[in-house]
């Protein structure tokens, strides 16, 4: 059984992954490797079997509350906010259901999803740059999709930094 890791940034310079292959008698870790491009992300997904498992270090989506903001405003509908809580209303527009879950049990500050920050990240991801057929599509409700499932692949779930630790 193999674990891959992915640390996906918006450039492929700044991509990294790693292997993780267990056995019976422990763990062996295989080299990391730098400067991952799209294509060499995919060849690690596709090449997963039976009872292998992928994380990625990337949002697959934006805040619910963030999106129907933008749907708003695109569509020129009211401020879906208005009459809320300030303070909650802006928490929500910039951090992910799981970033205030993952906020209120560890404490920090998680990274916004704003398109400056993880967001560009995430449009990578989408993007699937260069690669034909593009990375797997996350299963869900747009902002709310925690993990992915393509034909040949497999599972293909998100990891929030820290949040292993404290769920």
């Amino acid at each position: 059984m193999r674990t891959i890791g992915i640390g996906l940034a918006v450039a492929a310079s700044n991509t990294a992954a790693a292997e993780i292959t267990w056995g019976d008698h422990g763990a062996t870790v295989g080299p990391a490797r730098q400067g991952c491009t799209d294509q060499e992300i995919l060849d690690l997904l596709s090449s997963l079997g039976p009872g292998d498992r992928a994380g990625i270090d990337c949002p697959f989506g934006w805040p619910v509350d963030f999106a129907e903001a933008v749907y708003a405003h695109t569509h020129q509908r009211p401020w879906p906010g208005r009459g809320r809580d300030r303070a909650k209303h802006y928490a929500g527009l910039r951090l992910r259901r799981t970033d205030l879950r993952v906020r209120q049990v560890a404490g920090g500050r998680p990274l916004s999803v704003s398109f400056d920050k993880l967001g560009a990240t995430a449009a990578r991801w989408h993007s699937g740059g260069g690669v034909s057929g593009g990375f797997p599509h996350p299963v869900g409700a747009g902002a709310r999709a925690q993990y992915a499932r393509t034909p040949g692949i497999g599972p293909v779930v998100g990891v929030l930094q820290g949040a292993s630790a404290c769920l």
